[in-house]
């Protein structure tokens, strides 16, 4: 049995995944995110309720780009939101934007919302697409380390919501297994630019 604590596994998870994901060229980073977009639209969105609402992200460098799903949603009246985060509270919301210009530069270097966007609260169906580093065939997420989306989830849950919760991710980032503990999160589906996996009874909200 390892003698490394959980903490340590996830340190060396994380480094080994960021060390494949900048192997890639700027080509297959291209190339590999188009066809996770595909996938995402055609798997996830296409089939959302009239209404619902899609929770996604702006990527970080080196994480898929999906911003061709925000386009989409775009092009196709889907109500779209992204996320907004405080490092001193580490609260994390998300706000409806509708073209690039409602975005500017936050903390960490990704895009954010204008602080005159509107507040997308999870009160009715949605569905969230999380970023994170690696995942494993029980829907485990290991994640940047901040907590953001695990809280987000716990809120969500508590209000008795169905919110199921989709990865887009390259398929290097699939591992073996993820060290988790009980407050991580767990996602429904993991998308990659070979294959839709369906974890834990995934259905479409609304």
């Amino acid at each position: 049995m390892s003698d490394w604590t959980i903490d340590e596994l996830k340190k060396i998870t994380r480094t080994r995944i960021r060390t494949l994901r900048a192997s890639m060229t700027a080509e297959e980073h291209a190339s590999k995110s188009e066809e996770i977009c595909l996938r995402v639209i055609r798997d996830v969105v296409s089939i959302m309720k009239p209404g619902s609402t899609l929770f996604t992200f702006m990527p970080m460098p080196g994480e898929a780009d999906v911003t061709g799903i925000l386009e989409h949603c775009w092009s196709n009246g889907i109500p779209a939101a992204v996320p907004k985060v405080e490092p001193s509270t580490r609260d994390m919301t998300f706000h409806y934007i509708n073209s690039y210009d409602d975005v500017q530069k936050g903390r960490y270097g990704i895009r954010e919302p204008l602080p005159s966007t509107r507040l997308a609260e999870p009160l009715s169906a949605g569905l969230l697409l999380v970023p994170g580093l690696a995942f494993d065939a029980a829907g485990r997420r290991l994640g940047m380390g901040g907590g953001y989306y695990d809280r987000f989830m716990e809120k969500v849950k508590a209000s008795g919501l169905l919110f199921p919760v989709a990865a887009p991710a390259y398929e290097l980032q699939l591992v073996e297994k993820v060290p988790f503990e009980a407050h991580d999160l767990v996602v429904n589906m993991v998308i990659t630019e070979r294959k839709s996996y369906h974890f834990h009874n995934f259905s479409t909200p609304g």
